[in-house]
């Protein structure tokens, strides 16, 4: 299977690396008890002793499953470091991903000044509420015509010119 990545990256992608990947499942229960593997390829314009470098270190590291490798404890940092030796990686401290939007009624403001003019004037003079949800966190946002209205306003006022909607 990483093989076929590998071919396919190589061939439709046109770009040359090494890749292995694989599972280790226990006998007895058939559960997976370890599973990794890593990819690396070089950037365009790398110079010939960064591919020389990195071919001498991938022949030791495939003599090893990258499984193998975290049964016997490594961690992908340690991979990392393999795959990269002499060539000073730049480490960054791990991080938990997390789900923040930033979604806000000046990104609500923002969407509302991209209405033709003669939609907004429509919007204020029917006297309209204006509902907006954020499709990422699901947050709505009501806004009256005064609002809209007032929040425009300030435009006006920034840009010293007359005030028409």
């Amino acid at each position: 299977m990483p093989e076929d990545i590998n071919h396919f990256l190589a061939t439709s992608e046109q770009r040359e690396g090494g890749l292995a990947a694989g599972v280790h499942v226990t006998g007895d229960t058939g559960e997976v008890d370890a599973a990794g593997g890593w990819r690396v390829e070089l950037l365009p314009g790398a110079p010939d002793e960064v591919a020389e470098a990195l071919m001498a270190n991938l022949g030791p590291i495939t003599q090893t499953s990258p499984t193998q490798m975290i049964r016997e404890g490594l961690r992908p940092r340690d991979v990392v470091d393999r795959l990269l030796a002499g060539m000073e990686p730049t480490h960054f401290d791990p991080r938990t991903p997390t789900f923040k939007c930033t979604c806000g009624l000046d990104r609500v403001y923002r969407t509302i000044r991209l209405l033709p003019k003669a939609e907004i004037a429509q919007i204020i003079a029917d006297r309209e509420e204006v509902e907006v949800k954020c499709e990422f966190c699901a947050e709505v946002y009501k806004l009256t015509s005064d609002e809209i209205e007032a929040e425009l306003a300030k435009d006006v006022e920034a840009s010293q010119g007359p005030a028409a909607f």
